[in-house]
């Protein structure tokens, strides 16, 4: 398509204020499912960032992941990406949070789309 690039920005310059204000519109903030945390974090996690979780054996960080999973996978538009570097990925886990869940709707969604996983 003339006067278009491969990443969709217009053919016009754009100021540094502009990318700010595209930036702004896209990037949602993330809850933690934890109030002090999400201070700590201005508000929670930034979507499009990756974020790396570290910490003591046993201090949480594998339930914090699934919490911040669960959490984000409610809105059928959002899409989670799940990267466990010592391969410890539980999904009957993840599945029996997801039982124990109010979010009836959310079950049922998120069911379905861990129907499709291989683990």
């Amino acid at each position: 398509m003339a006067g278009s690039n491969d990443i969709g920005l217009a053919a016009f310059p754009l100021t540094a204020a502009d990318l700010w204000r595209e930036l702004e519109i896209r990037a949602s903030i993330i809850p933690t499912g934890c109030t002090n945390l999400n201070e700590l974090l201005e508000g929670g996690m930034y979507s499009g960032e990756v974020t790396e979780v570290c910490g003591a054996p046993g201090a949480g960080k594998t339930q914090f992941c699934y919490s911040v999973t669960m959490g984000t996978s409610k809105l059928p538009s959002n899409t989670v990406a799940y990267i466990s570097t010592d391969c410890s990925f539980n999904a009957s886990r993840l599945l029996y949070m997801l039982d124990h869940s109010d979010d009836v709707h959310h079950v049922s969604h998120v069911s379905m789309v861990m129907d499709d996983l291989s683990y």
